[in-house]
């Protein structure tokens, strides 16, 4: 492998290792007006589309009884009734689910426990979505995110990890105090190293309505090396991903495309200087090289409003995403 690929493989790791600064508990602005609440309008709901719901016995015994027309609207008033039980339990679960992301540092300060009730929040929304259909809405995944919660390394959000530890499934290492699996390994390796803090980790999604388009990860990165010749330099590693709509609900194919340094004073640290400046790396190549097809990778969105959005890679880690207007 070319030193460029080496270094930008490396590059893709090393920004992804340092613990965070915790993250301002937000609320969720979610209020249901006098109006809504005294059902004399029929409220438009952000996170879901109203479906086919289950329809309360007594509701039933009159539809039997009543004209088409009055059936349709004791129809309606059920379906807004259950509509609105849901739209406030998951105002309720989304604003408990960022306090405890706040609390544990985006996951990377958790307890067991704490992850263990950030997990529970977690597949509460997801099952809160599922009923209601958010996920088809492609269009509402579109803006910039910023990542709130990893259940692993938040590193691991940026699809550059996952097409890697696609790539090299299967290769063992044989050292016996690391993961036998190579990726397990480099990832134990280079979270630990310590002159590497990382800062914000964010995606933007462009889709048309039909479920395709491009995302963009980016991982902001401060490296500490020469601190007493140089101050602690900032770069963004930001890799490039195709999308397309996948066939199950929720589900989009990523292709991972280019991964290079922006926004960066890394070139001032003379061992960086030639690699950063002005270098994209063809990780789709890259991977492809090692194992075919490797640079595809599934991302399942389980979740999504107007303020959050959970997704799910190939091996379960769950991230969670905050919208981020500017």
């Amino acid at each position: 492998m070319k030193s460029d690929t080496l270094f930008f493989l490396m590059v893709g790791f090393v920004g992804n290792h340092a613990v965070g600064s915790s993250l301002s508990a937000l609320q969720v602005p979610a209020k249901v007006s006098s109006a809504f609440a005294s059902k004399r309008v029929l409220p438009v709901l952000h996170f879901s589309t109203v479906e086919s719901l289950n329809t309360s016995p007594k509701i039933l015994r009159k539809m039997m009884t009543v004209s088409p027309r009055k059936a349709r609207q004791l129809r309606a008033h059920s379906d807004v009734e259950e509509s609105t039980a849901n739209y406030m339990a998951a105002s309720e679960k989304e604003a408990e689910l960022l306090k405890l992301c706040a609390y544990t540092g985006r996951g990377t300060a958790a307890a067991a426990d704490e992850k263990a009730k950030v997990d529970g929040v977690v597949e509460a929304l997801e099952s809160i979505d599922e009923r209601n259909g958010a996920n088809e809405k492609n269009l509402m995944m579109n803006g910039n995110w910023k990542l709130v919660y990893a259940s692993e390394d938040v590193t691991r959000s940026s699809p550059f990890f996952w097409a890697f530890r696609k790539a090299t499934k299967g290769i063992f290492q044989p050292l016996p105090i690391l993961p036998s699996q190579l990726a397990e390994a480099v990832f134990a390796i280079t979270d630990g190293i310590p002159f590497a803090k990382k800062g914000q980790a964010t995606q933007r999604i462009e889709l048309d309505s039909s479920g395709d388009g491009f995302l963009i990860s980016m991982v902001e990165v401060e490296l500490s090396v020469f601190d007493v010749l140089l101050p602690p330099q900032t770069g963004f590693i930001t890799t490039t991903s195709k999308i397309e709509a996948g066939t199950a609900l929720g589900s989009s194919l990523l292709t991972v495309q280019t991964t290079q340094i922006k926004d960066s004073s890394w070139e001032k640290i003379p061992i960086l200087a030639t690699s950063v400046k002005n270098s994209v790396f063809p990780s789709n190549e890259a991977f492809e090289r090692v194992a075919q097809g490797s640079s595809e990778v599934e991302m399942r969105t389980t979740y999504l409003s107007d303020e959050l959005r959970i997704v799910r890679n190939e091996a379960g880690s769950a991230f969670v995403f905050q919208r981020v207007l500017y």
